[in-house]
């Protein structure tokens, strides 16, 4: 069994002839039609022009939920490429393929692709598996539902690499890895000359700013903060990832950065442990299982976590600890076993924002990682 987890604010999208009720966010009651246009459905909102349902709206429909834990599932899936425009230049033909997606990593998402045909085996810069081409990759998995269209969800969004190929006299297999696209910011290393200074600015407007000059071609949504930088920061340093510097911008404010399902760089507070699993599903008797794996990794936890300011401008130096003091909590301090750790950062300059950092790593690191792994032949 595995879980996803989503919004849960409710949101039903029902295809009862001619008419459903569909109870937005807010309590607002609203008349809503759909008619299965495949391989999209199309929703009239009392009051709003016809337009299709996000994905976002039909992930939280007690249909999806539904049809994604039902033992049986007729599912698809279609790979767009796209262009710098979101303009879709063709739809790819595969035999198979795979996505996975780590929030542990700076790279969160990385997927493969198969095909059987030659004529994807780039020759010209403009051929859409040309690592060159500026084209991206992007995966949608399609579920049917009882309503009679098919649900589409993106799985990510994605540069390609440089294909490889195998033929014979009978065959010919096509096989190519899929970037994620915080990949082209950690491509641009600095080169030297290229000093941005962020003295004083904020966290989210560094971050901006860094990301627009190493990587323009990636649209960005980073939320505001109001967190300032040392009065004293430059990066640039010859050689040096420029995601090393956003990961080191981002700990006075507790931010994380990552690309999100539709290829768009999110910077944004991050998000607290837990909350309630909207969807789980099961594979069912149409599935074959092929293997489980299955790990619980404790040496992550922590239970007292200690932030210094390593800026050479603060003077003298300044730190926090938070620890766990929670009688009722199983890593409490007082019982005797502490897991702690040191942290140095440059980027905190106030016993406050140490604090702040400290509390931030102290909660990512309470929370035992359960990673399972799945393989099954449908």
């Amino acid at each position: 069994t595995a879980a996803i987890f989503l919004d849960a604010s409710p949101i039903r999208i029902a295809a009862v002839a001619p008419k459903a009720t569909a109870a937005l966010s807010g309590g607002v009651e609203s008349i809503v039609t759909i008619s299965a246009v495949a391989p999209k459905a199309t929703a009239l909102l009392t009051g709003e022009t016809a337009r299709t349902p996000t994905w976002q709206e039909i992930v939280r429909s007690p249909e999806y939920i539904l049809a994604a834990g039902a033992s049986t599932r007729r599912t698809s899936r279609r790979i767009d490429m796209v262009d710098k425009n979101e303009t879709v230049v063709d739809t790819l033909k595969i035999t198979g393929g795979n996505v996975s997606c780590d929030s542990t990593k700076d790279e969160r998402w990385a997927a493969s692709l198969q095909s059987g045909r030659p004529q994807y085996m780039p020759e010209a810069i403009d051929d859409l598996l040309h690592p060159l081409s500026g084209l991206r990759a992007r995966i949608w998995w399609q579920l049917h539902l009882d309503s009679g269209f098919e649900a589409e969800v993106p799985c990510g969004t994605f540069y390609v690499s440089i294909p490889s190929a195998s033929a014979s006299y009978k065959t010919f297999d096509l096989s190519v890895g899929l970037l994620d696209v915080v990949s082209r910011v950690r491509r641009n290393k600095w080169s030297g000359g290229e000093v941005m200074d962020f003295g004083g600015k904020t966290v989210s407007e560094a971050l901006r700013l860094l990301l627009t000059n190493r990587a323009p071609q990636i649209p960005l949504r980073i939320v505001d903060s109001t967190v300032t930088l040392p009065e004293v920061y430059e990066v640039g340093e010859p050689g040096r990832d420029p995601w090393e510097d956003v990961l080191a911008i981002c700990q006075p404010a507790a931010y994380v950065v990552y690309a999100d399902r539709m290829g768009t760089l999110v910077g944004e507070p991050k998000a607290t442990a837990g909350g309630a699993t909207v969807l789980d599903y099961t594979a069912g008797p149409g599935n074959r299982m092929e293997s489980l794996n299955r790990k619980l990794d404790e040496t992550q936890l922590l239970n007292r976590v200690t932030v210094r300011s390593s800026n050479s401008t603060v003077d003298p130096p300044v730190y926090a600890t938070v620890e766990d003091d929670d009688p009722a909590s199983p890593l409490w301090v007082g019982l005797g076993f502490v897991y702690s750790d040191v942290i140095d950062s440059d980027t905190v300059t106030t016993e406050d924002q140490c604090r702040t950092l400290a509390a931030s790593i102290l909660a990512e690191r309470q929370v035992l990682d359960l990673v399972v792994d799945h393989d099954a032949e449908r």
